[in-house]
């Protein structure tokens, strides 16, 4: 019990050492009184209670009472958190989601332990060791645990894969696992490449100069950079990226809280991308070092910014340690862009309201129309070029393309929920996989001459109707159908080689990529400026 009355005492006065003198003593009396409020328990409470639960319950307590984005994270979660920004892991390598209680491989990292040993994206994992997975609803904590392990480890994982009798097995040596951030890179035509990053980690700035270097080894003269999704990360890796399409010494961003001092970040000689027209890809789910990157591109006119009100965070943390290994994630300071605009949506009216405002969102019809966004004069900034932007509640985008409603169709959701599409095109491919490596030897000639025929999707309709959803396609609108056979090709692309070509194919239907190339093809960027 001591121990957790020493991590609350801790955690108090490690917000004492960030508050004004003037707070200093009513925080004095409020560790008076948790102190005090421990030893009652001690010595009167009637029953025995769980220390660290209510000590881990206080603390929660506390920074409820905060902004939305101060949370305390147990060791555990603290760990898992950092592996997911730090770059790297100890395990097997794949993607997987689980589908019918079966773990599912979505994809193998390149090279990667799984890769190696010959796991495939299709196969279903039924055992990892001697502990079954399949079936009996195991949790996300414990399956990643047990295919993590120290490098070197040997874990034998019994797999049941499409068109075959017996179960496979297959002894996996773990190792180092890149956690990928650029999930996706390649040219779009002849001159416009496409780049897409799913978080900003400890690699991210380097994964992208790779892929800004490898493409402009082909041809690439313009970027769609796609932050769509993109829940932010770590802030100096937005600002080092930034720095690969900024001309040196412009003001990029700047910092100051109650607590901290104003300080500002200048761009660097020696940028990648620093010529070439740019457009940013944002949604309402693009967020923090997302923002940060979308803002000091629409400020200093550096590119165009196309989609959606992205979703409104600019507060920044930083993280307090316990002796236990949990720590609190406290927001010390507001970030800023180059015009000045703090992009923090308000936040007074609690947490609830604050996550509630995506769905507002959508209710209030802002994501597929533009002209239900009413945004006051109050919050208008000016570019560097002296165009108007506007801050307090995310970044609104130079070219507004409303949310395909066609997500939102009721057998797009059953296929996408129930991953039907991606199940029935890794049976399909795996039965397949000869014929299709013969007749199309490259993703270049599938993406060509792969046409989705009527057959397979007879196929897929049985398929449907065999995992108990029939379908009446006879009533089916023509664009579900379109968005039918274009997704199984995408997901047998997925299945023959991997996510970027995926993305690839599901890119050539999605009209903000669309728009985003027509946007570059006739630099609209600088019509925007001329006409300011």
């Amino acid at each position: 019990m001591k121990g957790f009355k020493i991590v609350i005492l801790f955690f108090l006065a490690t917000i004492t050492g960030i508050a004004t003198n003037a707070q200093t003593d009513n925080l004095g009396e409020s560790l008076q009184k948790i102190h005090r409020l421990f030893s009652i328990l001690d010595n009167n409470y009637v029953d025995n209670y769980n220390a660290k639960k209510a000590t881990e319950d206080a603390i929660r307590a506390i920074l409820k009472e905060l902004d939305p984005h101060s949370n305390y994270l147990t060791a555990d979660e603290l760990k898992s958190s950092n592996e997911n920004l730090k770059g790297s892991f100890e395990g097997v390598g794949i993607t997987y989601n689980n589908d019918d209680d079966t773990l599912l491989v979505l994809s193998t990292v390149e090279n990667g332990p799984a890769d190696k040993a010959g796991i495939c994206p299709g196969d279903r994992i039924i055992f990892v060791g001697d502990s079954l997975i399949a079936g009996i609803n195991i949790s996300g904590e414990r399956l990643s645990s047990l295919l993590r392990g120290k490098k070197g480890s040997e874990v034998v994982l019994k797999i049941v894969r499409e068109d075959y009798a017996d179960t496979l097995i297959f002894k996996v040596k773990r190792d180092k696992v890149p956690v990928e951030s650029v999930t996706s890179y390649y040219m779009i035509n002849s001159d416009i490449a496409y780049i897409k990053v799913i978080r900003f980690g400890a690699q991210t700035a380097d994964d992208l100069k790779s892929a800004i270097k490898k493409l402009k080894k082909q041809g690439m003269q313009h970027l769609v950079l796609d932050l769509r999704g993109n829940p932010g990360g770590y802030l100096h890796i937005a600002v080092e990226m930034l720095d690969e399409f900024i001309d040196k010494n412009e003001l990029i961003l700047y910092t100051e809280g109650k607590e901290s001092k104003r300080k500002d970040y200048f761009s660097k000689s020696g940028g990648l991308f620093e010529d070439g027209r740019l457009a940013v890809l944002i949604d309402e789910n693009s967020a923090s070092a997302s923002e940060i990157i979308s803002g000091a591109v629409q400020d200093l006119d550096r590119g165009i910014v196309i989609g959606r009100r992205s979703f409104g965070k600019g507060l920044v943390q930083n993280t307090y340690s316990f002796a236990d290994g949990s720590a609190a994630r406290i927001t010390t300071a507001r970030y800023y862009t180059p015009s000045g605009r703090c992009i923090q949506r308000p936040y007074s009216q609690g947490k609830e309201k604050y996550y509630e405002e995506l769905k507002k969102r959508f209710d209030n019809g802002e994501l597929t129309s533009l002209e239900n966004i009413q945004l006051p004069d109050s919050l208008k900034f000016l570019t560097k070029s002296r165009r108007v932007v506007y801050g307090g509640g995310g970044i609104m985008p130079d070219i507004f393309v409303p949310i395909d409603t066609l997500a939102s169709d009721s057998l797009v959701k059953i296929l996408n929920q129930k991953n039907l599409l991606y199940r029935f095109s890794v049976k399909y491919a795996d039965k397949n996989r000869k014929e299709l490596s013969k007749k199309y030897p490259s993703f270049d000639s599938f993406k060509i001459h792969f046409k989705t025929q009527p057959e397979q999707l007879d196929q897929f309709k049985k398929f449907c109707e065999d995992k108990g959803f029939p379908i009446q396609w006879d009533e089916i609108s023509t664009p579900v159908i379109r968005y039918t056979e274009h997704m199984i090709k995408a997901n047998i692309a997925r299945v023959l080689w991997n996510t970027t070509e995926f993305t690839h194919i599901s890119n050539e239907i999605d009209p903000v990529i669309q728009t985003a190339v027509q946007a570059l093809e006739n630099n609209k960027l600088a019509e925007m400026v001329q006409a300011k």
